[in-house]
């Protein structure tokens, strides 16, 4: 009898494109669970049903909205835990929804340690939780990617946060950014695992980049959050870094998920929603 070999494992970042190529767009709904400027009626029903229920029926708004919109859909996993054992329940079925219906899941939980910490961490965000892509902090240097290596070699992706969007990451990043690429590079090009490789630049930050760093950046999956709430513009230079290469996503979360003054409807709030995911799409087509 003949043996039947497997088919090769499909790379994140080649499964990226295919999505994103799918959609058109290269918008990421982001999932934050954050009380502050949401409609008034989320805490009476978190209140009356319990945190699992809230985070569920939240989640869900924005999972059905997303389906067939965008490619991938971003959990930030800390808005969860702020809930203990339930937050984490929820969690984990919200990304199971997600997968189900055919979306990207990234776990925004930023993680980085030593070696055998970030063991654990792989086995939380990939195996335990089912996610596709987990955020990683790179100041523990390789030892916080290489447990991740099976784990990128078997079709997961990382997107280590290389120059973040909030105000004072400059003071360290800035400086970093060069010689953290190139070690990036290095390391993962020696494991065989580029295509496992994201990098999270923030969408206000683009415009300080120098050239050299932007044409080598070109085709990599990029996470790029500041639009939006944040106050980041569409430019020029990020418009190339989304045509190039095919692999960019640009989150929104409270621009999109954020109400007051909605009525006591989760249905008005899941049309309302569903109207902002799709006006972002279309602002962000290839």
């Amino acid at each position: 009898m003949e043996l039947q070999s497997s088919p090769p494992i499909q790379g994140f970042r080649q499964r990226l494109k295919e999505h994103i190529a799918t959609v058109g767009t290269s918008l990421c709904v982001g999932v934050d669970p954050h009380m502050a400027k949401m409609p008034s009626f989320f805490a009476r029903f978190l209140e009356a049903a319990g945190a699992a229920a809230f985070l569920t029926r939240f989640s869900q708004c924005l999972i059905e909205a997303s389906v067939g919109q965008v490619a991938a859909i971003k959990f930030q996993s800390a808005f969860f835990e702020a809930h203990g054992a339930p937050g984490l329940t929820a969690l984990e079925a919200a990304i199971a929804q997600a997968k189900a219906s055919g979306l990207i899941t990234i776990l925004d939980a930023k993680r980085g340690d030593i070696a055998s910490t970030m063991t654990a961490y792989g086995q939380m965000a990939f195996a335990a939780l089912g996610a596709d892509a987990l955020t990683v902090m790179p100041y523990m240097g390789m030892d916080t990617i290489e447990p991740l290596v099976p784990w990128l070699a078997a079709g997961r992706g990382i997107y280590v946060v290389w120059v973040s969007s909030n105000p004072s990451g400059g003071l360290i990043q800035d400086a970093a950014a060069e010689p953290l690429l190139e070690a990036l590079v290095q390391y993962c090009s020696g494991a065989s695992v580029m295509d496992g490789l994201g990098l999270v630049l923030g969408a206000t930050k683009v415009e300080q980049l120098p050239n050299i760093l932007l044409e080598r950046i070109q085709g990599t999956c990029l996470l790029m959050p500041g639009l939006g709430a944040q106050g980041g513009t569409l430019t020029p230079r990020i418009q190339r870094l989304i045509r190039t290469g095919g692999a960019a996503l640009l989150p929104q979360s409270r621009s999109i998920s954020a109400f007051e003054g909605v009525s006591d409807s989760w249905s008005q709030y899941q049309d309302l929603v569903a109207q902002r995911v799709r006006s972002a799409a279309r602002q962000l087509r290839l």
